[in-house]
């Protein structure tokens, strides 16, 4: 039903609002016309809301800088992107035009029918199992039954699906959590200690517009800098202490605090999901039970005769299946990210696109060639999907065989980022080692899934990962350096004209010397920054100190410089001839007096 909407609804566009400055209604119109601004609806004499039908990154910079406009609602002057913007009524489905409401409205009975299958499945599946078939007043009366406690209905629910999620977590041995201790936490520290912190980050203009809890954590960093300087030191020492099982929970939690604090200096510069499994999975194992067997902890508790707290072999099992469970519901809202719209994303054989956006960095080119057919893109684009979706199920699973191929599925997802496009998320391969079959070390067959229920330390742990996720996934929610909605590569494109229109502009410092011009080419802007000079050039504090902090090292040898503009070329595929070409002055930002940039 979720993917029907969008075909028999069609779907709801963005709206943004402009105010005009002293047009009349034949200029307006113009500039509607030039802007490409359609569907116009008044909302006071001078403010207008309209759907844009082209919203790249050029024409967005021509309407929020235009002299006529005065004002606008719905475009985020400093990434260039429609956001926060309403929503037209839905358009383009087979019912044609229908309210914003609907969509919502067919939403909620899709979910509604969802509750309703799962609560049936959950509290009658032992009926189920013993294929009875109810009789009408059979069904009647264990409806009345529930409907009349709804609090112990919610009750039995919450306890069946807690039940049925931990289903899949074996029973191990000590030796098999401690060797999994090991194993894990020697790749963990391997990774942190390749990419080090940079304390001078935490001085850089990402870290400046950081907001909430986590500008407030880098903030507190940037005003200690002995902290970031020692984080090596302590993640070194608290890692190795871990892995030799010494005073294992407390020097774990000492390790998994270092990993948060290096993880906020490390995604000021790169992507939340690159490192948002790894610290997730961290937390959800501070109450792990890995240091009974294979530890200096083990080993004194033996020599001293001293008795230890008593676990169960499911809190040893818990240690490699919760690392199953992030990074398939990861996956999974990758998933969700890319069919929330529908089945465009298959449709159009978006794998395609993004095969050309990353060909650069990825290790073969084979992408384009694999991708030349439709047909053949649309075949691996659903195959892509399906496999993130069913990742999940080796959290759910009792089988060995389904646990190894769910792993297989996503060391073969993740070798595709690599091998087609270059991307290497060292965080996500680590969690790969808990798809192995660790509980077969010392631990009978017959008994692997015999076991008592996990703890309600770690129940709760398993229902506030769910929530958080299906939260951060419902409303796209991005908060570094733990949550994100997973959409990478979650766009689509109908057709290669609006790919190629969606393509990010770089642009090139063009440096005037009175009626002279002349480019520096080593000198490149992003398609970020770009936007920031026409409110740097009227004297905005914060974007002349980020633009000095770019520019500084092309222009500082300009001494006769009078004037500067930013050129934005963009970078295309030729499908025919099979290689990249450059479209140049696709947009233009100046020229603006650079007295500002000098000292």
């Amino acid at each position: 039903m979720l993917a029907g909407i969008p075909i028999l609804l069609g779907s709801p566009r963005p709206l943004i609002h402009v105010t005009w400055r002293d047009v009349g209604p034949a200029g307006q119109h113009a500039l509607e016309q030039s802007l490409r601004l359609s569907a116009p609806m008044p909302l006071t004499d001078s403010r207008w809301a309209y759907e844009p039908l082209d919203t790249s990154t050029e024409m967005l910079l021509a309407i929020v800088s235009h002299p006529s406009v005065a004002e606008t609602d719905g475009i985020n002057r400093q990434t260039l992107t429609v956001a926060g913007a309403t929503l037209s009524p839905r358009r383009g489905g087979l019912l044609g035009d229908v309210p914003t409401w609907a969509g919502g409205v067919a939403k909620l009975f899709a979910y509604g029918l969802f509750v309703v299958a799962a609560t049936a499945l959950m509290l009658f599946r032992e009926t189920l199992k013993r294929g009875h078939l109810w009789s009408r007043l059979e069904l009647r009366t264990a409806w009345a039954a529930l409907l009349s406690n709804p609090a112990g209905l919610f009750t039995v629910w919450c306890s069946r699906v807690l039940g049925w999620m931990q289903r899949g977590v074996p029973s191990a041995s000590a030796e098999a959590a401690g060797l999994f201790r090991i194993v894990f936490g020697t790749a963990v520290l391997a990774f942190v200690a390749t990419e080090p912190a940079k304390p001078e980050l935490l001085q850089s203009y990402e870290a400046g517009a950081a907001q909430g809890a986590y500008g407030a954590m880098v903030g507190w960093l940037g005003a200690y800098p002995a902290v970031s300087q020692a984080l090596g030191w302590w993640l070194n020492g608290s890692g190795l202490l871990f892995i030799a099982g010494v005073f294992t929970s407390v020097s774990f939690a000492c390790f998994v605090l270092g990993f948060l604090a290096w993880a906020a200096i490390f995604t000021l510069t790169t992507s939340t999901h690159a490192v948002a499994v790894l610290g997730l999975t961290l937390i959800c194992l501070l109450p792990a039970r890995w240091g009974d067997a294979w530890s200096i902890d083990a080993w004194l508790g033996r020599v001293l005769v001293r008795p230890r707290r008593p676990a169960t072999d499911v809190q040893h099992g818990y240690v490699f299946w919760i690392p199953r469970l992030i990074i398939g519901l990861a996956f999974l809202a990758a998933a969700w990210s890319k069919m929330s719209g529908g089945l465009g994303w298959i449709l159009n054989g978006t794998v395609q696109y993004h095969f050309i956006s990353d060909l650069d960095h990825a290790i073969v080119d084979w992408g384009p060639s694999l991708t030349q057919n439709h047909w053949v893109a649309v075949a691996l684009s659903g195959a892509s999907v399906a496999l993130e979706a069913v990742v999940i199920t080796a959290a759910l699973s009792q089988s060995t065989r389904h646990v190894l191929l769910c792993g297989a599925g996503a060391l073969a997802l993740l070798a595709g980022f690599a091998l087609f496009q270059g991307v290497v998320w060292p965080a996500w391969w680590i969690l790969l080692v808990a798809f192995f079959p660790w509980h077969r070390l010392k631990q009978s067959p017959g008994t692997m899934y015999q076991h008592a229920s996990l703890d309600g330390a770690h129940l709760g742990i398993i229902f506030i990962l769910v929530a958080q996720q299906f939260v951060a996934s419902a409303f796209h929610l991005e908060a570094r350096p733990l949550t994100s909605a997973y959409d990478m590569y979650s766009a689509t494109y109908a057709n290669t004209e609006e790919y190629e229109s969606a393509a990010n502009l770089v642009y090139r410092v063009v440096v005037y010397e009175g009626d002279q011009s002349r480019d520096l080419p080593d000198c490149l802007v992003d398609h970020r920054t770009a936007p920031l000079l026409p409110a740097a050039a009227a004297g905005a504090s914060e974007e002349r100190e980020h633009l000095r902090s770019v520019l500084a090292p092309c222009v500082q040898a300009e001494a006769s410089m009078t004037a500067l503009a930013l050129e934005g070329d963009r970078r295309v595929y030729n499908w025919e001839e099979r290689r990249f070409e450059t479209r140049l002055r696709v947009d233009v930002i100046g020229p603006f007096s650079a007295s500002w940039l000098r000292p």
